[in-house]
């Protein structure tokens, strides 16, 4: 119970100040930080590394991570052309940017904040910029935990390198700058043309792609139901995708039967739809997304944010806290 009630509390970002130079000297010299950070500064060595990038003549850009402006860590991010000798090692172009973070309270580790920090961070300050085209990051092959952090929050893993000098060995995860959403429209099924569509979808993908002939129901009355939203996911005016949203489960959107269009999977438009529904279900006064998954998509599921609830279930339950 107290790692879910973490997970939804709010996360924000400010810059880092000299006053945080204590609070981070502590971080930095906790064993689970240490471990990887490997930076057991004193007070004059924190202030020799990070009072450059605070008043901005090194350029890396670092701020702290509140919980309910409770600060429990850090996050920093730099374009890598300014370490271009480290960027060609990753192979990270010219409009690409690295991100480095630790979550400094040991309480707070394991408890899903993570991923959570690293989208909303790369969502809210990274993307911002509208000249970054994507997000290079380096953990090293044994940080597990940091590694997943990056997995849920959308990366993948492009590469392994190790870098001159070092031991051990490096994963190079990337996460590109999602299409523009202007370019989408999440509407609702209205006209007997929608309908076709949403049916055809539907059956195709989530059933006889899976060898399941003559079982889709179109004319399933949930689907028509007081509360529930088919909808329609279009991409420059032509639909990719499909999901209903439940809405009569209190302050708890449920996601029904997502689905892409077969030539259309594969390039980001299943993530997007998250992303829509996320803003749909905030605009609802939802609390959370749920969505009874098919095994397969569990991952897809994860790397976006949501937590496994039971996943030994048939259809294995997940959540996303949206506010």
């Amino acid at each position: 119970m107290e790692n879910s009630l973490l997970v939804k509390a709010s996360l924000s970002f400010r810059p880092l100040r000299r006053a945080d130079f204590p609070l981070l000297q502590e971080w930095l010299s906790a064993p689970h930080v240490a471990a990887w950070w490997n930076e057991r500064l004193d007070r004059p060595g924190v202030e020799a590394k990070y009072g450059p990038r605070v008043d901005g003549i090194e350029p890396t850009h670092v701020f702290v991570i509140e919980q309910e402006v409770r600060p429990i860590g850090w996050i920093q991010w730099y374009l890598w052309s300014d370490y271009s000798d480290h960027a060609g090692k990753l192979g990270a172009e010219p409009g690409s940017v690295g991100i480095d973070f630790a979550i400094g309270e040991l309480g707070m580790t394991g408890s899903g904040l993570g991923p959570i920090a690293i989208r909303q961070f790369v969502r809210q300050v990274v993307f911002s910029a509208s000249y970054v085209r994507s997000v290079v990051s380096d953990p090293q092959e044994d940080n597990v935990r940091s590694l997943r952090a990056f997995e849920k929050a959308g990366f993948k893993v492009v590469r392994t390198v190790q870098l001159t000098g070092e031991e051990c060995r490096r994963r190079v995860v990337r996460l590109d700058r999602p299409a523009d959403l202007r370019e989408y429209e999440l509407r609702a099924v209205q006209s007997e043309a929608d309908w076709s569509t949403y049916h055809r979808i539907r059956r195709t993908v989530l059933f006889e792609a899976r060898g399941q002939f003559g079982v889709y129901n179109e004319n399933n009355p949930d689907n028509r139901k007081e509360g529930n939203y088919p909808l329609l996911l279009a991409f420059q005016g032509d639909v990719v995708g499909v999901v209903r949203l439940d809405c009569d489960s209190g302050d708890v959107g449920i996601i029904r039967q997502l689905a892409i269009d077969g030539p259309a999977q594969g390039v980001g438009h299943g993530r997007v739809l998250l992303e829509l529904l996320v803003a749909r279900g905030i605009a609802l006064g939802f609390r959370a997304l749920e969505v009874n998954s098919d095994k397969q998509a569990v991952g897809f599921y994860q790397r976006f944010g949501f937590n496994l609830i039971h996943g030994e279930r048939e259809y294995p339950l997940l959540q996303l806290s949206i506010r």
